[in-house]
């Protein structure tokens, strides 16, 4: 019985560190969010700026919770 309970512990503990690795499954990817930025920056400049550089990193902000994120973007454009 020992042997039995061992073994489910651990099996549990490795689904449950499996799961808490992977990404929030409403969190957009990266990707996702630097097109949306793009698509967003080229309709209010319409061609008179293009993005040449953007970096997005994860904010450590109070206002992050599971349904809302907050990123810092570092947008470099040209003319």
């Amino acid at each position: 019985m020992p042997r039995f309970a061992l073994l489910w512990w651990g099996l549990l503990c490795i689904i449950l560190l499996t799961r808490c690795s992977q990404p929030h499954p409403l969190e957009p990817p990266e990707d996702d969010i630097k097109q949306t930025i793009t698509q967003r920056f080229d309709a209010a400049y319409q061609g008179l700026l293009t993005i040449s550089q953007m970096t997005l990193t994860p904010a450590q902000s109070t206002l992050n919770t599971e349904d809302h994120r907050v990123y810092d973007v570092q947008l470099t454009a040209v003319v």
